[in-house]
């Protein structure tokens, strides 16, 4: 079974508080996103939880669409765009609008992607804007979870990493707790396929208890941490959390580049991998990803990586106390542009898998829904697989997950953290005929009932 080890099934309704918007809106400025496509996804973002049905949903979505496809600065980006001339948008455009109007109007609404599909992972376009903001204005978690794993092939699986944006305290707590409640949900839709990461904010009261709850009782295998959202790892409460995590087989993914989600400039630092050394040494062997690697620049710049985030977390893989040092690939788009990055970018990926240390420690990735500001889902693997070799695949998306996950695997029975996940799909009594675990949860449960 193959295994994308970093993606995102929450939509905008579930998450987005007015704080999460105007984080949100940081990581685009990081992304690059044009300033008249920001501007309008703001603002579909703040009408994002009134629109959280199906048919109000793809009102928002006809509405928006329109709005881009009349607007004079997005024909100007266009016009930029050195693979897509003004002739080619217009025509685009026509088209996008009389399928989309008729798909709406029929009650279907598949998607942008179906009728804009040459336009992918080759060049940044305002089409992957619009997919983009169609995926997070989707009315449920459910229905996130039903586009991702529609481009899956059955043997593949999602650790789904959900996302605490909290003004501290005990402010939007029923939000949150709707996330983990939508998020576990489908555990039992795609059971043995959707394993779940519960994101701890310490700056939320109760976060301890709720992690645990989320982890014993409700499906989750992992602890997702995010410190530049303003926190800092080392910690009294993070200790607890840590002290569960190594006693319990749990794992944990890290926010670990200079992009992504922040509260402020000044916190992206809280997030170098140098602050977990003296907490590797307290927890030695502790699971920790180091999600997107350091950073991507690291591998394709001309520059080499030792004194950078990712040269840390390679020492850390090969430290005494760093046996459970991971990362992962996710997010890694820069290389797809060709050139010297591409090449720099897999000349080392492959270096590094080649070392009996740190050919064990590196994870595939993706970071959907967010890379859809780039490509579909279905894009990303497809980019990855034609570019690793098979030993390559097996080990980024196969092996090292099994490893990192405490996944069964040539006979060694499953972590302590997937044992509890397993009980809790096997006490929801699903019928396999209606919803069919995947295999290696199968063959779990009935070993744990026999």
């Amino acid at each position: 079974m193959r295994v994308n080890c970093h993606a995102h099934l929450f939509n905008a309704a579930s998450v987005f508080t007015p704080k999460t918007i105007s984080i949100l809106l940081n990581r685009l400025g990081v992304d690059r996103v044009p300033q008249p496509i920001i501007s309008r996804l703001a603002g579909a973002f703040k009408e994002a939880p009134a629109a959280a049905s199906r048919e109000r949903t793809e009102d928002m979505e006809f509405k928006v669409l329109k709005e881009f496809t009349e607007s004079a600065s997005l024909a100007e980006y266009c016009r930029d765009l050195p693979d897509l001339d003004e002739t080619s948008y217009k025509d685009i455009k026509k088209e996008g609008m009389e399928n989309f109007e008729k798909r709406l109007l029929a009650g279907r609404g598949r998607g942008l992607a179906e009728f804009f599909s040459s336009i992918d992972a080759g060049i940044q376009s305002p089409f992957d804007f619009l997919e983009f903001l169609q995926i997070a204005l989707q009315p449920g978690i459910k229905y996130v979870t039903d586009w991702l794993m529609k481009q899956l092939k059955p043997d593949e699986a999602v650790v789904a990493l959900t996302m605490d944006i909290t003004e501290g305290g005990g402010a939007n707590g029923a939000l949150w707790q709707g996330q983990i409640k939508e998020t576990s949900a489908q555990v039992l839709a795609y059971p043995g396929r959707i394993l779940p990461f519960v994101c701890v904010n310490p700056q939320r009261d109760g976060h301890l208890e709720i992690m645990k709850t989320a982890l014993e009782k409700q499906g989750f295998v992992g602890v997702k941490l995010y410190p530049s959202l303003g926190y800092d790892l080392d910690s009294d409460d993070m200790r607890q959390v840590y002290d569960y995590c190594f006693q319990h087989d749990t794992p944990i993914t890290v926010h670990c580049n200079r992009g992504g989600f922040y509260a402020t400039k000044a916190d992206i630092d809280r997030g170098h991998p140098e602050k977990w050394r003296p907490i590797l040494e307290d927890y030695p062997g502790l699971k920790v990803c180091f999600a997107h690697f350091g950073g991507e620049e690291n591998l394709t710049d001309d520059h080499s990586w030792p004194g950078t985030w990712t040269g840390t977390i390679l020492e850390l893989m090969k430290s005494d106390s760093g046996a459970g040092v991971y990362a992962d690939i996710s997010h890694h788009t820069d290389n797809m542009k060709g050139g010297s990055k591409q090449r720099n970018y897999f000349e080392r990926l492959s270096a590094l898998l080649a070392d009996e240390t740190w050919g064990r420690r590196i994870l595939f990735g993706s970071d959907f829904w967010l890379v859809r500001l780039f490509l579909r889902e279905s894009s990303y693997w497809d980019y990855f697989r034609s570019r690793l070799s098979q030993r390559e695949l097996k080990l980024t998306a196969e092996d090292n997950p099994a490893d990192f996950l405490g996944l069964p695997l040539a006979g060694r029975p499953c972590a302590s953290n997937i044992a509890r996940y397993r009980d809790f799909v096997a006490a929801a009594n699903i019928d396999p005929q209606i919803v069919k675990p995947a295999p290696w949860l199968l063959r779990e449960i009935k070993k744990a009932q026999a």
